[in-house]
């Protein structure tokens, strides 16, 4: 059984019932019971899940607004491809990730990237259908005040951000050249993406959170690869250290103690209490 320790086999499924129960914690249900606890995924995200894998596409009221996203989705997901192929061609690139990682695992993990010049990945986007005005309806190109639009995330070290269903919906970048007065960067928030409704690292970590029942809230990105790095896969970041109800309870399905572990310095103990008063909010009975 998945969702308790036990040394015999008590986990039983009934195809021709489409159910599953386990004599020794009393889990039963359906596929969408067994992905919303396995996965702690919502109704929502358990229904586009199963629709997926049986091939099936979910009509929502406005289908405008399920085409726009579905776009997104695949604009991303290529994306994620070019720039993951990327690292691997750009000696710079590939010599800082290796000077920051050594372990080459938790690169392949975290599906890091690079991003080139622009041209390049307009160029890759383009032949895998996408037109340069669907490229532009992203955040992918920023229009400056000469009306030109440049790459957001050019020259940078990309971190590709899953949500809760495991589908990439936004990137941050990292600068390696120390050329740009901002060195992390983030996608804008858009129909795909909201921070609110993100876990970094939970698509990576959730497996060994699942099993040991502990979860750690950290600030970022690159807390979340580090701790990894030293084998400890069990953080997930908010994209800041503001949480939401989403966030909280999320954390809460995995791990009765969450755990908050920012900075040392007073602006990460400050935030620790704004968060941990924050909470006061959702505890129940």
């Amino acid at each position: 059984c998945p969702f308790h320790n036990e040394k015999t086999p008590s986990f039983n499924v009934s195809n021709e019932k489409g159910l599953f129960h386990c004599f020794g914690c009393k889990v039963g249900g359906n596929a969408l019971t067994f992905l919303m606890k396995y996965k702690n995924l919502s109704f929502h995200e358990a229904v586009n899940e199963l629709s997926i894998f049986a091939g099936l596409q979910i009509h929502y009221e406005s289908s405008g607004d399920y085409k726009k996203k579905n776009d997104l989705l695949s604009i991303f997901f290529d994306a994620n491809v070019f720039f993951k192929d990327s690292l691997k061609h750009y000696k710079d690139a590939y010599k800082y990730i290796n000077s920051r990682i050594k372990n080459k695992d938790v690169i392949s993990n975290f599906e890091i990237g690079y991003c080139p010049g622009d041209q390049e990945f307009i160029s890759f986007l383009e032949k895998k259908g996408f037109s340069l005005e669907e490229i532009k309806k992203t955040d992918f190109l920023i229009k400056n005040n000469q009306d030109q639009f440049f790459g957001r995330f050019r020259n940078r070290l990309i971190f590709p951000i899953f949500n809760f269903s495991e589908k990439v919906v936004g990137f941050g970048g990292r600068d390696i050249n120390s050329n740009s007065k901002i060195k992390y960067i983030n996608s804008q928030e858009s129909e795909i993406f909201k921070k609110s409704e993100i876990l970094f690292g939970l698509k990576q970590n959730q497996e060994s959170i699942r099993k040991n029942k502990i979860i750690i809230l950290v600030e970022g990105y690159m807390d979340v690869i580090s701790l990894a790095e030293h084998k400890i896969n069990l953080a997930v970041a908010s994209m800041g250290t503001s949480l939401s109800k989403t966030q909280v309870l999320k954390m809460w399905n995995f791990s009765s103690v969450p755990y908050i572990c920012f900075d040392g310095d007073e602006a990460g103990r400050n935030s620790s209490k704004i968060v941990a008063i924050k909470i006061l909010e959702f505890l129940v009975p």
